[in-house]
């Protein structure tokens, strides 16, 4: 038994030091590639700020980060001179931190603009309106490239330009999510017999749908 307990403890402590060389190896590897480390600060800044949705609330910045990284690794697989590469890429880790912080600073000025996107978002209203959304989209993209310019003032009008947009769209989504299909009916009655034979029911029902779409207007979150 005791000789048992001793290759067993032999074996453990045989398993446990092959785990630790090859993790050491592993380390050893990952701090011997050249890419990993000169990408490695740049890669972890475009983590954040795609975590952050930087590309949306930040395009100009976003956009120039990832055109210098990109040349970095360009540059990196056609062996060309690494100082030249090194300086791409700390742009590019410069340019994601920056789009971060111009995302954070939207959801603090625009945040209703930006709240207001969302909710026509949540409805469908792209599916719905289709033009109105585009206009929205802009509006929104001009918004966010006045922020990173500083230009807080000019970013507040284009912001509610878009929130005034989005909110229609949202408004007209709603409508045609709990309306589209008793209009298309009573249009349906309106050309068929149904109007003479109940014209009553008919006028009734379209009373109804206008007063339930007049409620929409007034309180659309009161969807009941």
């Amino acid at each position: 038994m005791k000789r048992l307990n001793q290759t067993f403890h032999h074996s453990q402590s045989y398993w446990i030091l092959l785990l630790i060389g090859i993790l050491a190896t592993t380390s050893l590897l990952v701090a011997q590639d050249p890419k990993t480390e000169l990408f490695l600060e740049a890669d972890k800044a475009m983590k954040l700020a795609k975590d952050a949705q930087a590309e949306l609330y930040s395009p100009t910045f976003f956009e120039t980060a990832q055109k210098s990284y990109a040349e970095g690794q360009s540059g990196f697989q056609k062996g060309k001179n690494l100082e030249d590469i090194e300086k791409k890429i700390k742009m590019a880790a410069v340019y994601f931190m920056k789009s971060i912080e111009s995302t954070k600073l939207a959801h603090t000025e625009l945040k209703n603009c930006i709240r207001s996107r969302n909710d026509a978002l949540k409805v469908d209203g792209p599916k719905f309106m289709e033009k109105e959304w585009k206009k929205g989209e802009s509006a929104f993209e001009k918004a966010m490239k006045k922020l990173e310019e500083t230009d807080l003032s000019g970013a507040k009008n284009r912001a509610n330009d878009a929130e005034r947009t989005y909110r229609q769209v949202e408004l007209e989504a709603i409508k045609a999510n709990y309306l589209k299909e008793t209009w298309i009916l009573l249009n349906e009655g309106k050309k068929s017999d149904v109007k003479k034979k109940a014209p009553l029911t008919l006028a009734r029902s379209e009373e109804l749908a206008n007063k339930a779409e007049q409620l929409l207007i007034e309180n659309r979150y009161d969807t009941d």
